[in-house]
């Protein structure tokens, strides 16, 4: 934002900086006596088609009579449609891309709560609560990268979903979704490969978290938009994530009957009726929003440089 504010304040002032100081050099007698732009050369030729109105002719040859403004406004024009253009096939692209991975997720809602200890009373409780037509109980966490060299790497989400989820289709990228025969093999967001350059498909890392170190093979890569999400089997990662660090991620299908929030907020005061602690929650619907807005400002700042192109550009030829 920083970045956008200072273009947006320098460049215009760059912009007007030669007019300017040309127009400040001209003394008051010449000013005065200015009578309008000359040709400065030869002027482009227009036709003259039957039937047109005077001053319809004279303001299309006024247009063009000045042949290096007339060039530099069609040109400004023609790049501020480019760029409009260009804009409005990212934004549907971005758009499209993001509805895609979307309906990879299959859940409505999803809380974050405190580990489940009793897992049968945790059923009940949950079946009590109204709207939900079904749920699963996801691990959350995090854990270091450790190098061969044996230094700490970047500190990325762990996800574990139970055997045969319902609430995930992965769109792969490279290789298998996890299995159900356990094991140390991993799935990761194709982003990971991007800020650990050094690791493919096949290779094995290390992960820490707290004081628990193991080592896991990545088996398949998956496309996801969200945050560098590294996705193993609840076994793994109740070996891995010591039990303190441990958070649930509860995500639901709900009916939707009725108003989108009304029914999260049943869904919040049914779980904390029941005595399930909220530490966090979130509908898929505002998912979507948080990753158009890593978008938004950017493409909703180069519209608006080009509807200004287009208004500075227009401006310049009905002078």
């Amino acid at each position: 934002y920083l970045l956008y504010g200072a273009l947006g304040l320098v460049v215009p002032i760059l912009v007007a900086l030669f007019p300017i100081k040309k127009g400040v050099r001209i003394p008051v007698r010449s000013a005065l006596d200015f009578s309008g732009a000359t040709t400065g050369g030869k002027s482009i030729p227009l036709p003259e088609p039957k039937h047109t109105s005077r001053p319809v002719l004279l303001s299309l040859r006024n247009a063009a009579r000045p042949k290096r403004r007339f060039i530099l406004n069609v040109t400004t024009l023609g790049l501020a449609g480019a760029l409009f253009v260009s804009i409005v096939v990212s934004m549907l692209s971005i758009q499209s891309t993001l509805d895609g991975n979307l309906e990879t997720w299959k859940f409505d809602y999803q809380i974050m709560t405190s580990p489940v200890r009793d897992v049968e009373q945790f059923s009940r409780q949950m079946q009590a609560v109204p709207n939900v037509t079904g749920y699963e109980v996801w691990g959350s966490g995090s854990a270091k990268l450790i190098y061969d060299s044996g230094e700490t790497g970047n500190l990325y989400t762990l996800a574990a979903p139970p055997d045969g989820t319902a609430m995930l289709a992965p769109d792969m990228v490279e290789g298998p979704w996890l299995d159900s025969t356990g094991g140390n093999s991993v799935v990761v967001s194709h982003k990971f490969f991007e800020s650990e350059p050094l690791y493919r498909v096949g290779d094995t890392v290390v992960r820490q978290s707290g004081d628990n170190v193991l080592s896991f093979v990545i088996v398949g890569s998956m496309l996801d938009l969200g945050t560098t999400t590294i996705y193993m089997n609840q076994e793994a990662y109740n070996h891995l994530v010591p039990a303190v660090n441990q958070i649930n991620n509860v995500k639901m299908s709900l009916s939707m009957e009725g108003r989108r929030k009304a029914v999260f907020h049943a869904v919040e005061e049914g779980l904390t009726a029941q005595g399930i602690p909220i530490l966090q929650s979130q509908s898929k619907s505002e998912m979507a929003d948080i990753y158009a807005g890593h978008f938004t400002v950017t493409l909703q700042t180069f519209m608006f440089i080009s509807l200004m192109l287009v208004v500075i550009a227009g401006f310049g030829l009905a002078a």
